[in-house]
């Protein structure tokens, strides 16, 4: 029994045909390349002819871009003299809140360094002969 294997192949080469096709409806015309094309070409002859003018135009440009992506908002009375004054103090006391809390840490581990250290049992043996006084 043999097997058609044409189909196969066929199916996959009809379907990339249909996808170029439908893909060069996206791209400009012939008329419309050659345009861009003459158009570059001019301006590089022009660049070439005269740099002097096209490397200013360059530079005001840049530099007109660069503003404008750039440009900053001015500081309002209530940013200058109320909101960044109050986070400024508000990080101070951050800073010093933390530093106290991190010497509050290092005398705890101190403290209880130092209570273990300390031999506590003629303490508890004081302890257990009163309790054995206690009448309850």
């Amino acid at each position: 029994m043999k097997y058609d294997t044409s189909g196969i192949t066929e199916r996959p080469l009809n379907d990339i045909r249909e996808r170029i096709a439908r893909a060069e409806a996206y791209l400009p015309s012939a008329d419309a390349r050659d345009g861009a094309t003459t158009v570059a070409r001019r301006a590089r002859s022009a660049i070439r002819r005269v740099p002097a003018p096209a490397f200013w135009t360059a530079i005001a440009s840049g530099l007109l871009i660069g503003l404008l992506l750039t440009r900053r908002q001015p500081r309002t009375f209530e940013d200058k003299y109320l909101r960044e004054p109050l986070d400024r103090a508000r990080q101070a006391l951050t800073d010093a809140v933390s530093a106290l809390a991190e010497a509050t840490r290092d005398r705890e581990a101190a403290v209880l360094a130092a209570a273990r250290r300390v031999d506590l049992s003629p303490l508890r043996q004081q302890l257990h002969a009163l309790r054995r006084r206690l009448p309850f």
